[in-house]
């Protein structure tokens, strides 16, 4: 969205607040999700889609099981593309989790920043890295980067589903924001930020 007061307020009808799945070679749209289609959860697509997604499995002719992008507020959402029929994949909200106690602190109002980063962790189950940037709406909170692990766990009615969990947050100065993407290399994770001037 590229009105900067509109893009500031929830409005899942206004530009910007859907995902697109498309066949690269052709252009072809195999999926879309927005509010109402194909978004599931209590929470709706509301602000718009910053940055670009992130797949997983991305090699070989192995068919991706889940992306990953970020929104204006700072809300990491999933795509669950685990069924061959793209009628039957899903969007929610893998972070921040409901219970605020499990966020560690993390705040919204401020942009996920580029495409989150992922890896497998040493344990076999993926990592997720991202952080935010500029605010997203007033009174924004603070802009972190941070660590989850999402991993496939048995839900309601003995089927398997997505639960996000924290590593670790690390909420940035006050005037202090991520720059460009977050990267995992080694184990390690690399962001550069940089600071607003005060007044």
């Amino acid at each position: 969205d590229l009105d900067t007061v509109r893009g500031g307020q929830a409005n899942s009808s206004a530009p910007g607040r859907c995902v697109l799945v498309i066949k690269a070679a052709t252009g072809e749209v195999i999926r879309r999700f927005d509010t109402g289609d194909g978004v599931d959860g209590p929470i709706a697509l509301d602000y718009p889609v910053t940055g670009s997604a992130s797949v997983y499995p991305a090699i070989g002719l192995v068919p991706a099981e889940r992306a990953y992008v970020g929104d204006r507020v700072g809300r990491l959402w999933r795509v669950d593309m685990r069924s061959p029929n793209p009628n039957n994949w899903s969007m929610n909200v893998a972070w921040p989790p409901e219970d605020e106690e499990d966020a560690l602190g993390y705040q919204l109002g401020r942009r996920v920043v580029d495409r989150p980063s992922i890896a497998l962790r040493q344990n076999g189950k993926l990592g997720i890295l991202f952080g935010t940037g500029e605010a997203g709406r007033d009174n924004a909170g603070r802009s972190s980067v941070v660590s989850i692990t999402d991993d496939l766990v048995l839900g309601e009615g003995e089927e398997l589903v997505f639960r996000a969990t924290a590593n670790w947050v690390m909420p940035l100065r006050e005037r202090e924001f991520l720059s460009g993407g977050a990267n995992v290399f080694n184990s390690v994770a690399y962001f550069t930020t940089i600071e607003s001037g005060g007044g």
